[in-house]
């Protein structure tokens, strides 16, 4: 299959090596997602001040994915759910056209035919556990860690919910392959308060530090998230909590997967010692 490669605005700005680490794994795979001229923010950002806005901001890069024939593959929960969401909601014909009609002052158009892959689910499908596991073998520090989903790779099921029952269980068994073991922290699931932490960043540094003291006292060697967001804020809860290293998803397999050209780097960003 051919993928664009759909980078985070958060991993960008803050978290190079999340995307370091995403391509260098997906380099060891041979599986090939390159970069599309004109990709932007996914929209998510402005979903609660102006929904039509979010939408177009969606549709922009849903119709140049369309546009190159490729199936968007992106690591961030949060760029995942909003555009797989946008393209169930610009199902309706009629919202469509309002949208494009703003996407033609760029000369673009949304048909209706673009694909959204989460990294989950492309290692799922094209890969599959046995064969990560078959080559993980690489030592690393993290023997226990609790898995953070992100909201949006989950829910809305209305969006998500035909790939969301094998993804309910993929990440535990994923880390499992990469030699961990997840750790029974029981909130893998739950928010991690960045949603609202331009509202209210009291109750969003609160949720933060809960999930980090929830798994310190599981005895997590570290947290591993699926989301650049959750990546940040739980690293936060880490700095002000004396909490554990938090890594990305993709930094655990290259640990695993002994990739040198990124481990020392990945070492020292994910906060291990």
């Amino acid at each position: 299959m051919a993928y664009a490669m759909f980078r985070c605005c958060v991993t960008a700005n803050h978290l190079p090596e999340y995307d370091d680490s995403a391509d260098a794994l997906l380099a060891h795979f041979g599986i090939e997602a390159a970069d599309v001229p004109g990709f932007g923010c996914c929209g998510y950002p402005l979903k609660n001040l102006d929904i039509m806005s979010s939408l177009a901001a969606s549709a922009r890069n849903l119709s140049l994915a369309e546009r190159a024939g490729r199936t968007i593959l992106t690591t961030c929960a949060c760029c995942y759910g909003t555009l797989r969401h946008s393209a169930r909601l610009l199902e309706d014909r009629a919202l469509l056209a309002k949208v494009n009609e703003i996407l033609a002052a760029e000369g673009l158009c949304y048909r209706g035919g673009a694909d959204v892959r989460h990294l989950f689910h492309v290692l799922d499908e094209e890969l599959g556990i046995e064969r990560i596991e078959r080559e993980a073998g690489g030592a690393h520090a993290f023997r226990d860690v609790a898995v953070q989903y992100g909201c949006k790779l989950l829910r809305p099921s209305l969006s998500v919910g035909e790939l969301s029952p094998r993804s309910r269980s993929f990440f535990e068994e994923l880390v499992s392959a990469a030699g961990s073991s997840p750790a029974p922290w029981g909130m893998e699931k739950e928010c991690c308060g960045s949603a609202i932490s331009t509202t209210d960043i009291e109750l969003s540094d609160t949720i933060g530090q809960t999930k980090m003291a929830a798994a310190k006292r599981c005895g997590a060697d570290g947290i591993v998230a699926a989301c650049p967001f959750c990546m940040l804020q739980l690293r936060e809860a880490s700095r002000t909590a004396d909490g554990v290293p938090v890594l990305s998803v993709s930094q655990l397999l290259c640990l695993a997967l002994g990739i040198e050209t990124k481990v020392d780097s990945l070492m020292q960003n994910a906060g291990a010692v």
